[in-house]
């Protein structure tokens, strides 16, 4: 029993680290190429086998996970009647890649910026992560990596904390920058304008912040 959870743990931690490597890579080369990025998957199996060198066997550990957590929902504000939560979809479709398959973007942007110079991938599992808002009756969803590529053209220092903060906790790292990564979120949600628009109540403080995100709060809680 406890080999099992071990390998669970193992193949659980894998799965995130991978899920932020790609992440990383997508939203590097929204900023290098100056594109929009307004849907484009966080991972595809090309990107797995290719960068990452996961056999198929871990590819498919991978997709079996994604498809796991693709059945919830991951709260990460919630005041009154306003709630946000990041929502994992896997999908199989056509996708566009960079000739180098470092890069894989959505239509609008190969129309706009790579037409003639893609090439088009059939039937590839890939995975998506939105983050959906309800305020009142209305509900929103945003490509995740939309945001997170804004961040990363207006803070990068910022999106590289944040990113960097998560793979530290995964790894269990000692001393992740928790001061650091939270007082760059708190300064982005203050200072950027169209935060302010969706969000009633911003958090001014590191306890705010962990009142209004439980992931956050739930994720340091349980980081050993």
């Amino acid at each position: 029993m406890g080999d099992r959870k071990k390998i669970t743990e193992v193949a659980l931690r894998e799965f995130l680290l991978a899920t932020l490597a790609g992440i990383r890579q997508q939203v590097s080369k929204c900023v290098e190429y100056g594109v929009t990025c307004r849907d484009v998957p966080a991972v595809t199996s090309t990107f797995l086998r290719k960068r990452l060198g996961f056999s198929d066997f871990r590819v498919r550990r991978f997709w079996s996970l994604a498809n796991v957590f693709s059945r919830n929902i991951y709260v990460i504000y919630e005041y009154g009647d306003v709630k946000y939560w990041l929502l994992p979809e896997v999908h199989k479709r056509y996708l566009f890649a960079t000739p180098e398959l470092d890069f894989f973007m959505d239509v609008f942007d190969r129309r706009e910026h790579f037409r003639g110079h893609c090439v088009e991938l059939t039937n590839v599992p890939a995975l998506y992560i939105y983050l959906v808002g309800r305020i009142g009756n209305d509900v929103i969803k945003i490509n995740a990596l939309y945001i997170l590529s804004l961040i990363a053209r207006k803070e990068p220092e910022c999106f590289d904390k944040i990113v960097s903060f998560v793979e530290e906790l995964l790894t269990g790292s000692e001393g992740p920058d928790i001061n650091g990564v939270m007082e760059c979120a708190i300064r982005m949600l203050r200072s950027w304008d169209y935060f302010k628009v969706f969000i009633p109540l911003l958090p001014d403080s590191v306890e705010a912040l962990l009142i209004k995100c439980p992931i956050l709060k739930n994720s340091l809680l349980n980081t050993p």
